[in-house]
């Protein structure tokens, strides 16, 4: 049974492959290879992006599609990014600006040295507010223009335009990320009533590398913030439980309790005691067109 699934998936594997779209050859930095551009609006394009990388020393390129078939813009950007390798090999500056025009989608792939200046909020923006309200009318060169005008303003360190409602930039706090931070509360409230002196020192000490871990991978993933804040506040509240006066009048009054319900004070003496040694002994051991840049999946889609 186990080797019929292990079939099935190799065979359905090579079905997306073998459906999968060819990757176009890369002929310059603005490529239309069906023609969905007039000859004067293609050569005004390939100016103003040939332009930009000779003024920045970036590789932006645009390629524009009917569709991107069975595969998502997400997916084909990928290999496109993989296949033409935009951007220098060292610096990964490179920028793809991807439109599948049957399927009303569009994306800003963006190279891994470009994602601190062209932001996948940033990204989103150009999309949201230059490129879609051009393509909702039919317009694909003004909305390609429009792009590349929006990618060239970030990429010449200019400012970007505030959004028409800043509100819809932010990033409200996920609701597993409140719930992470009650259950990190609720944990160490239990593990401090119960003495469990070495957990709560391997969450105060091990909050700590796993708060920059997080901090890093934000940076492309900025779901992860939220989380990174409940990860910091950790040890805080360790600190609160065991050292505030409130923490250790819980903590006696539930050993009272406790003891009055029929356990033994020896019994809570003997776990203390080997929880204490236990964090003292935790705290002793303690081939292209391009220039071979790459990307990480770094950007912004859209549809309209």
């Amino acid at each position: 049974m186990k080797s019929i699934a292990v079939l099935w998936l190799v065979l359905t594997g090579f079905a997306v492959k073998a459906n999968a779209l060819p990757v176009p050859d890369m002929h310059g930095f603005v490529n239309d290879p069906t023609g969905l551009l007039s000859d004067a609006d293609r050569a005004a394009l390939s100016e103003k992006v040939t332009a930009l990388n000779a003024r920045t020393g970036t590789q932006t390129g645009v390629l524009l599609l009917p569709t991107t078939g069975e595969e998502s813009i997400e997916q084909f950007a990928s290999r496109i990014f993989e296949h033409w390798k935009l951007g220098d090999r060292q610096r990964d500056d490179g920028v793809l600006l991807l439109v599948a025009w049957q399927d009303r989608k569009v994306r800003i792939e963006v190279g891994y040295g470009l994602e601190g200046t062209l932001t996948d909020v940033l990204a989103n923006r150009i999309i949201r507010q230059a490129i879609i309200p051009a393509f909702k009318t039919g317009d694909l060169a003004g909305g390609v223009m429009q792009g590349v005008e929006g990618i060239s303003q970030l990429l010449d360190g200019q400012t970007q335009p505030q959004p028409h409602n800043p509100e819809s930039d932010a990033q409200p706090i996920p609701f597993s990320a409140w719930w992470a931070f009650i259950a990190v509360v609720v944990l160490i409230a239990v593990l401090a009533l119960r003495e469990k002196h070495s957990c709560l020192m391997t969450l105060f000490i091990g909050a700590f590398p796993l708060s920059f871990a997080l901090i890093f991978f934000s940076a492309r993933h900025m779901w992860l913030l939220p989380f990174c804040l409940v990860s910091f506040s950790t040890p805080f509240i360790v600190m609160i439980v065991l050292l505030t006066p409130l923490g250790r009048k819980l903590r006696v009054r539930y050993a009272q309790e406790n003891r009055r319900s029929g356990r033994s004070g020896s019994g809570w003496a003997s776990r203390s005691s080997s929880g204490s040694s236990s964090s003292a002994a935790t705290r002793s051991r303690g081939s292209s067109s391009g220039g071979g840049g790459s990307s990480g999946g770094g950007g912004s889609s859209g549809s309209w």
